[in-house]
């Protein structure tokens, strides 16, 4: 990734020359950290330096949206979201371009809910409400339990930020967490097979999760990325025949373009539920 893909990158999902926060690179880049890295200030009148003039994205997701509520007892709770939170770009107010429904929070790791033959661990996209968003999780979660059965499919949402922040750390924020749900679902329920997914900055969460030194790659049995801003690159660990990478026609987060602007294409993952439903399938054998 060159150096202004990565400025686009951050630019993308900022809110307005006022809120966007300044960054500098991370120390290594264009390597994976290993952990959150600190951000510095930055300055000037250049429309990406310190990520200044970006005024153009202010408003982009404003507005109301509500969430609908999950249809499986017990695996989540949804809540509203309003279009701008935490002086960022959210997805909540474009709800209604996600295709499907769900629950926009999943707990069955951390809430001990029993094992089952396949668990699902998903990063959401930047600003998305819950711990696994509304635009590609939820309807992956569906189609994939009307697949193989409710009582058959675990889900946990990575509890990070999601910030516009977050970017910066190409998926630091939220790798560490990962690896973690992982191991320990291995520890609580050894026998079922682990598929990692995620969104957007959730692709570039999955992507540094598997290089934690605590990552239980053995007990990985595929991933799903949706919108991956580093699609394209090997999931470290997990065997590309086991990757399955959906990059939407005119998708330009993902394509290589280099030009990261957010289209509808970025929002349609709903649209490949079933597609990713079908591959995790196969992939974990169930």
């Amino acid at each position: 990734m060159h150096y202004n893909q990565y400025l686009a990158l951050l630019a993308f999902e900022a809110l307005s020359a006022s809120a966007a926060p300044a960054f500098s690179l991370p120390a290594g880049f264009p390597s994976l950290p290993k952990g959150a890295g600190a951000s510095s200030s930055g300055s000037g009148s250049s429309p990406f330096s310190g990520l200044k003039g970006l005024g153009g994205f202010a408003g982009f997701g404003a507005g109301n949206g509500a969430n609908s509520a999950g249809s499986t007892p017990g695996t989540g709770s949804s809540t509203p979201s309003t279009g701008v939170s935490g002086g960022g770009f959210s997805l909540g107010g474009l709800s209604g371009l996600a295709a499907g429904g769900g629950s926009n929070t999943e707990n069955g790791i951390t809430e001990n809910a029993g094992c089952t033959a396949l668990t699902v661990i998903f990063a959401r996209g930047t600003s998305e409400s819950g711990n696994v968003g509304t635009v590609a999780g939820p309807p992956f979660f569906s189609a994939l339990r009307d697949s193989v059965g409710a009582d058959q499919v675990t889900v946990q949402g990575v509890d990070y930020p999601a910030s516009v922040q977050g970017n910066a750390n190409l998926g630091a924020d939220g790798g560490p967490t990962m690896s973690q749900l992982a191991a320990q679902s291995v520890s609580q329920c050894p026998d079922s097979k682990i598929v990692l997914s995620g969104y957007s900055q959730g692709g570039l969460v999955v992507h540094n999760a598997a290089g934690q030194s605590d990552f239980p790659a053995s007990n990985i049995a595929g991933a799903v990325l949706f919108g991956d801003p580093f699609n394209g690159q090997a999931v470290d660990g997990i065997d590309q025949t086991n990757t399955l990478e959906i990059c939407a026609d005119g998708d330009d987060v993902c394509s290589g373009s280099g030009s990261f602007a957010i289209t509808q294409a970025h929002l349609s993952y709903g649209q490949n539920a079933q597609q990713a439903a079908d591959f995790a399938k196969q992939v974990a054998g169930v």
